[in-house]
């Protein structure tokens, strides 16, 4: 009987109302639409860490309302970058984070990015395949003169910056200088910890003909070689640059710096292009103490980290007198996923 009541009982329950939801829509324009104040009057620039963020290389547009530019790839496998508006270093667009992935949105534009930059990461392992050829194990792996198509995507108000490898890519290692003693005020996006700060200099670089000119040589898959400084406690960490000698073979040889030691010992980092993002500094014994101190009469070869912006305070030691005078010898070879690097020093000349 029981059963039975309840079998009517359910038969002629109420249906039970569903709870009210709010409509989803979805707008195609992205909601809204961009401030004047965020909208260039030229176009959209990108500088990075290919010139040591001296030339904003100029976006076009594309057919369904993006902007995008070529990069090449340069010999450290990996590019830091923002995006200015017209060119303009204090018009900054950048991540919310530090070294940040592809797909990243954009904030801006300010002139306060604080070090936020994106990060184009051609590092990573390769595979062989069964007839031995080296295949990258991942989309954005890459080696020197490959080329990326950096994409500025604006839907509505909202914006973000994603990459993508283009197809045949051909590495090509050409000899183009880096940015001389001339350049390195850009250096100041490293120094400030990258970026927000560039100068007016930076920005009247851009001018369309330099800009395009950049362009072409990057279009061209010319990897630019860096130029290499010296910074440290002799010098009260001013990037100095140093002086490329030739190889006996006609080759490049080592960039060679002498430094006069002025109290006791001396420490120094090694720097590309006078960009604290990109510095070398001896790699860390297990103990955490860096190898890189050695008896004052003899060559040093500790071994090298970089180049990154990880070194702080892991600095390269010359164990000298005051009136002792060294010089510097730093050396590295790119060939394709391998990555040689030394630094050396040895007295020249004894305390006077």
């Amino acid at each position: 009987a029981d059963a039975a009541a309840n079998a009517n009982a359910e038969e002629h329950a109420l249906p039970i109302a569903a709870p009210e939801r709010d409509n989803i829509y979805f707008w195609p324009g992205g909601g809204g639409e961009l401030d004047k104040s965020q909208v260039p009057k030229v176009g959209y620039r990108i500088a990075g860490t290919w010139d040591c963020w001296t030339t904003p290389l100029p976006m076009e547009a594309t057919a369904d309302g993006n902007f995008a530019c070529t990069v090449v790839l340069g010999e450290n496998r990996w590019e830091q970058f923002q995006i200015w508006l017209d060119g303009d270093s204090s018009k900054a667009l950048f991540p919310g984070d530090t070294k940040a992935a592809k797909g990243t949105p954009a904030i801006g534009p300010a002139d306060d990015a604080e070090g936020c930059n994106w990060l184009l990461d051609g590092r990573g392992g390769w595979t062989t395949a069964a007839d031995g050829e080296r295949l990258p194990s991942g989309p954005d792996v890459g080696l020197p003169g490959d080329r990326y198509r950096i994409e500025l995507r604006i839907l509505g108000k909202w914006r973000s910056v994603t990459w993508e490898k283009e197809e045949k890519s051909s590495p090509v290692l050409a000899l183009t200088a880096g940015p001389s003693a001339a350049a390195a005020p850009g250096a100041s996006h490293g120094a400030a910890a990258a970026s927000s700060s560039g100068s007016a200099a930076a920005a009247a670089s851009s001018s369309s003909a330099s800009s395009a000119a950049a362009a072409a040589a990057l279009s061209a898959a010319a990897v630019p070689r860096g130029t290499y400084f010296v910074a440290g406690s002799f010098n009260n960490w001013e990037p100095e640059e140093m002086k490329h000698e030739e190889g006996t073979d006609g080759s490049g040889g080592p960039w060679t710096y002498n430094v006069r030691i002025q109290g006791w010992g001396a420490e120094f980092q090694i720097l590309r292009n006078a960009d604290w993002l990109q510095a070398f500094y001896p790699k860390a014994s297990p103990q955490g103490q860096s190898s890189s101190s050695a008896p004052s009469s003899l060559d040093v070869r500790p071994e090298v980290s970089g180049p990154d912006d990880l070194g702080y305070g892991q600095n390269f030691q010359i164990d000298g007198r005051r009136g002792m005078k060294y010089r510097i010898e730093f050396k590295r070879e790119v060939q394709g996923e391998k990555d040689t690097k030394s630094v050396a020093w040895h007295l020249i000349q004894g305390a006077e």
